[in-house]
């Protein structure tokens, strides 16, 4: 008994050490402090022209359409919660 408890905590914490956000992945990073500002290649006009586009593309998008799709969806995702947790 007490060496399967040895072998579940020693696999419980290898798994911990390796996950994405565990103690050897964050020691094995390099830290952002030498990262290179992307931005001071790119012309200010260009980023200019870009966030336009964004903002015309979203203000185009808004419609009735979608934000009745969208809360219907809501309500049917909702509604569905209860018995999906009831059957589980």
């Amino acid at each position: 008994m007490r060496r399967l408890l040895v072998q579940v905590l020693s696999l419980g914490l290898l798994l911990v050490c390796i996950s994405p956000g565990g103690l050897l992945a964050r020691s094995l990073h390099k830290s952002h402090d030498s990262a290179v500002d992307v931005t001071a290649f790119v012309p200010p006009d260009f980023q200019a022209d870009r966030i336009a586009a964004v903002e015309r593309a979203a203000a185009e998008a808004k419609g009735s359409a979608d934000n009745a799709w969208m809360l219907a969806s809501s309500a049917l995702v909702l509604l569905m919660t209860g018995p999906g947790l009831a059957l589980f």
